[in-house]
C-alpha cells in the first residue's frame, strides 16, 4: 500500500500517532506510527501533491498540489472539507509558497523577485507585496511565532521580513549558490538554510548573525529539520544520504544511508525519538535516532 512515485513530504501529527506523506502519485497517505501500518489513502488531487501539513490542533490536513488547488481534509477520517485555488500553477518551485502558522495568510514568491501576501481564502489579489529580491524567489517560510517571514532567491541571499507589516529587517549573506530549503527551529530563534553550495548555515533569526556553518555534504542539501528540543538538526541530500548534526556546535554526529535517490523531506516525531524521511525512490524510512545503533524501518 506504499506510494508508487516520489515522496515529496512527510510530517507527524501533533500527537505523534500518525505520519502523513504526499507524493507525485497524486495521493496522501496516513500511517500508524505505532504499528507502521498503512491507515488510509486520501485521493482528490489530479497532479503531484507537493506538501501536506497538519493544523496546530491536529484536526485538519492541508495539502498543496501542482493542480493549483489547496485542499483541507479531516485528519481523522480523510474526508474532504474544502478546496481553495492557489498560485501553484504559476509558481516555479514547490517551496515558493507557504501558509502562516495561524492559517490566515499565504506567502507566494514569484519569478520577478516579488512576494505576495494574500488572504488564505485563495484569492489571487495580494494584500501586501514585498520587494527587494533581484530574481526568482525560490523559498518562503514563516517563523513559528508568526512574526517573521524568511525568503530566498536564486542569488543565495536570504531576506527576513517583519510580519505582518512586511518591512524588510535584515539580509543574510554567505551562501555561494541557490538556497534550496529554509527551516526555523521550534522556538523561532534559529533559521537553518540548505544550499546548492553543499553547506547548511544556522542563523540567529533576530540579528541575522551566522551561528554555525555545517560542511561535509558531497551534494546539494535538499531538506532540513530541527529536533523538537532544538539541539539537533537533520539534513537530506541530493545523493540520498541523511546527516545528523549538533545544532549548537555544528558538529556532524552521524550519516544515515538507506535511500537510493534524492531525499525530499525529513521530519522528527514530536518526542524526538524517531526520524522520518521520504525520497525520490518512493520509500519512507523511519530511523530510531535516540539509540546509538541507528537503523531504518522501510514503508
Amino acid at each position: 500500500m506504499g506510494h508508487s512515485s516520489d515522496i515529496y513530504s512527510v510530517i507527524y501529527s501533533p500527537d505523534g500517532l500518525t505520519l502523513a506523506s504526499s507524493s507525485a502519485d497524486q495521493t496522501i497517505r496516513l500511517w500508524n506510527t505505532e504499528t507502521e501500518d498503512h491507515k488510509q489513502s486520501i485521493l482528490g488531487h489530479t497532479k503531484s501533491v507537493l506538501a501536506v501539513k497538519y493544523s496546530s490542533d491536529g484536526n485538519t490536513l492541508v495539502s498543496e498540489s501542482w493542480d493549483g488547488k489547496s485542499r483541507r481534509w479531516d485528519a481523522a477520517t480523510g474526508r474532504h472539507k474544502e478546496t481553495k485555488k492557489t498560485h501553484m500553477r504559476d509558481l516555479k518551485f514547490d517551496k515558493s509558497s507557504a501558509y502562516s502558522p495561524d492559517g490566515k495568510t499565504r506567502a507566494s514568491g514569484w519569478p520577478d523577485g516579488e512576494i505576495f501576501l494574500s488572504d488564505a481564502d485563495g484569492l489571487l489579489m495580494p494584500k501586501v507585496t514585498l520587494t527587494g529580491h533581484s530574481g526568482l524567489v525560490h523559498v518562503v517560510m514563516f517563523s513559528p511565532d508568526n512574526k517573521t517571514l524568511a525568503s530566498s532567491s536564486l542569488d543565495g541571499k536570504i531576506f527576513l521580513w517583519d510580519f505582518p507589516v512586511g518591512v524588510h529587517k535584515v539580509t543574510l549573506e554567505g551562501h555561494t549558490d541557490m538556497v534550496e530549503v529554509l527551516e526555523f527551529s521550534y522556538d523561532g530563534r534559529t533559521l537553518a538554510s540548505g544550499s546548492y553550495d553543499k553547506t547548511i548555515r544556522l542563523w540567529d533569526a533576530v540579528t541575522g548573525r551566522v551561528k554555525q556553518i555545517l560542511v561535509g555534504n558531497s551534494e546539494l542539501v535538499t531538506a532540513v529539520a530541527f529536533s523538537p528540543d532544538g539541539y539537533a538538526l537533520v539534513s537530506g541530500s541530493f545523493n540520498g544520504t541523511i546527516r545528523l548534526w549538533d545544532a549548537v556546535t555544528g558538529k556532524h554526529r552521524a550519516t544515515l544511508e538507506g535511500h537510493i535517490d534524492m531525499v525530499h523531506s525529513v521530519a522528527y516525531s514530536p518526542d524526538g525519538k524517531t526520524l522520518a524521511s521520504g525520497g525520490s525512490d518512493g520509500t519512507i524510512l523511519l530511523w530510531e535516532v535516540e539509540s546509538k545503533s541507528i537503523y531504518p524501518s522501510e514503508r
